[in-house]
């Protein structure tokens, strides 16, 4: 396939390939049988059950859309086609699906600052994953709060929901209960079941990992003034709202990140220039998911791509390239 765009999840490899009218999705079962797609338009796609999310119009008409696949041609279930227009590149590059929420996005080639510092913002679309009604698009970034850049649906920041990767944690007695920057909510727009205040970066077994800054500090520095980074992250038991471990450190705790069976990796940035408030990742820290002890250190100079964890080592994309560490 010439360039595609791909996607994983635990069922399938999805990639879309050539573009326009030619444009085709491919689709790769964990036995490694492919089918193939013919769908006029796509940029992106994953997989949901037996359905596709499936997004592309991007320098015209952007769409986001969920379809039924199986023997004849693919059924729309929803489409959610903004009335604004959404600058970016030629194609849509990624798509997430995290808390009931689909959400596709691109490399916008713009660089935004505002009061937690400077950041390359992404071009985002994002819909209920169930209705297709449209959400605040949030796509992480290595910046202070851990997520970047709502595109076309204003929400208050207590509503707006986080991706989360890893398996969706599960509130007893709340089905449809989603994590925000201020809590845990019963569901979307609804009432708080667990407080607290930071970013959740990822799901492991039952909890949540959160990464805690004051960030209003960002907002009340001078050009070049220096500042001494202080964050805190937790790992939260979403039942009780316990933590289990708390970890301080002087840099900003974001993703990518990956949690394993021994090993749970975070990104750390901290500020590069203090006149422009710019945020920048310096290392990949290994931290025990069950006491919260920092392990190791793996110095970076840019965010990768994708990390995952693994019972022994440790992989790392950037730039196209696939490293495996050991996990020590």
């Amino acid at each position: 396939m010439a360039d595609p765009a791909c996607t994983a999840t635990d069922q399938a490899l999805t990639c879309v390939h050539g573009e326009g009218e030619n444009a085709a999705i491919a689709t790769i079962n964990p036995t490694g049988e492919a089918t193939e797609l013919p769908f006029p338009d796509a940029d992106i796609a994953t997989q949901v059950g037996e359905d596709l999310i499936i997004g592309g119009g991007l320098t015209s008409n952007p769409w986001l859309g969920r379809y039924t696949t199986g023997e004849g041609p693919p059924t729309e279930v929803w489409r959610y086609q903004p009335e604004y227009p959404v600058d970016g590149p030629e194609r849509w590059t990624d798509a997430t699906l995290s808390q009931g929420i689909a959400t596709i996005s691109a490399d916008s080639g713009e660089t935004v600052v505002d009061g937690s510092g400077q950041f390359d913002s992404r071009a985002a679309l994002a819909a209920d994953l169930e209705t297709g009604e449209p959400r605040p698009a949030v796509v992480r970034t290595t910046r202070a709060s851990g997520v970047s850049y709502t595109v076309g649906v204003e929400d208050e920041w207590n509503h707006v929901v986080l991706p989360l990767p890893g398996p969706e944690p599960t509130v007893p007695g709340y089905p449809d209960a989603v994590f925000t920057g201020r809590g845990a909510f019963d569901e979307y727009r609804g009432d708080r079941i667990l407080e607290y205040l930071g970013s959740p970066l990822l799901a492991v077994d039952g909890t949540i990992i959160i990464a805690e800054l004051d960030t209003d500090l960002l907002g009340t520095l001078e050009p070049g003034e220096e500042v001494e980074l202080v964050t805190q992250t937790e790992r939260v038991d979403v039942r009780t709202g316990e933590a289990q471990w708390q970890l301080n450190r002087d840099q900003l705790m974001s993703c990518p990140c990956a949690a394993g069976p021994d090993t749970m990796v975070l990104t750390g940035s901290e500020i590069t220039d203090v006149d422009r408030f710019t945020v920048g990742p310096v290392a990949l820290l290994g931290i025990h998911p069950d006491t919260g002890r920092h392990e190791w250190t793996l110095p970076i100079s840019t965010a990768p791509d994708a990390v995952a964890a693994g019972a022994d080592q440790v992989y790392v994309l950037t730039a196209g390239t696939l490293t495996a560490y050991e996990n020590t």
